[in-house]
């Protein structure tokens, strides 16, 4: 949402951005700076930027977003096997982020153990979807979801890891998306066993959402003025 409202303001305003990560970076900044909100980098790139993409967060400061090159059948395969599910649970995620710094200065900090370990898990994500092999991918995201939890124990939950337990004879991989806590999970079904998979989410509660890949990103536009046809037609519309 802040990152639509960012592009409708710029619009708005005749202001162009022509870099989609730009965008990305004043969306960040308006809600970090302006309205105080904690929270990561990662969520505003993947509204403003399309496709399949690599975020790298630079040692001292300063953001890199760029796409990955997928050789062709992979996002049809993607598109194909992946399932988001709304677990029905609910986080805040500034709260999560608020925790996760705190726990950086504990002695030898599980925190920093597990980002470390999630940061590997991104990369073999992302050399494994250029590779085209998409079994090292489902296991990076096996990976990453075990080291979600062990990032901090607003990370996990109960509901979490019941829908993993069961869904576990239909897929090949999955995660926690954003901060952790609740919210949706994605993962990779097996071949022949999508229905078998919404089926048993459906049945612990859980609401299905098919993957479908936004290769745009954010697009800004500006509506055409009114006729005075159409004016005169929702006066009438609102006089009825």
């Amino acid at each position: 949402m802040g990152v639509a409202i960012t592009a409708a303001c710029l619009k708005a305003t005749g202001r162009e951005i022509s870099d989609q990560a730009e965008l990305a970076l004043l969306a960040n900044e308006i809600e970090r700076q302006d309205l105080g909100f904690a929270g990561g980098s990662q969520d505003s790139f993947g509204a403003a930027v399309g496709g399949a993409k690599k975020i790298v967060l630079h040692r001292g400061g300063g953001v890199t977003c760029s796409r990955l090159k997928l050789p062709p059948g992979v996002i049809a395969q993607l598109e194909r096997d992946i399932l988001l599910i709304y677990t029905g649970g609910i986080h805040l995620s500034g709260t999560i982020h608020e925790d996760i710094k705190r726990s950086y200065a504990m002695e030898n900090s599980p925190t920093i153990a597990a980002m470390n370990a999630l940061k590997a898990a991104a990369n073999k994500m992302a050399d494994a979807l250029e590779a085209g092999d998409m079994r090292s991918f489902a296991d990076a995201l096996n990976n990453s979801r075990r080291n979600h939890y062990a990032l901090h124990s607003s990370c996990d939950s109960d509901v979490l890891r019941e829908f993993f337990a069961t869904l576990g004879p239909y897929i090949v991989g999955g995660k926690t998306c954003g901060a952790g806590g609740g919210g949706f999970i994605a993962v990779v079904t097996r071949p022949g066993y999508t229905r078998a998979c919404v089926d048993a989410a459906e049945a612990l509660g859980g609401e299905v959402w098919p993957f479908k890949m936004d290769h745009d990103g954010a697009i800004g536009w500006q509506e055409p003025d009114w006729t005075p046809a159409e004016l005169g037609e929702l006066k009438s519309l609102a006089r009825a």
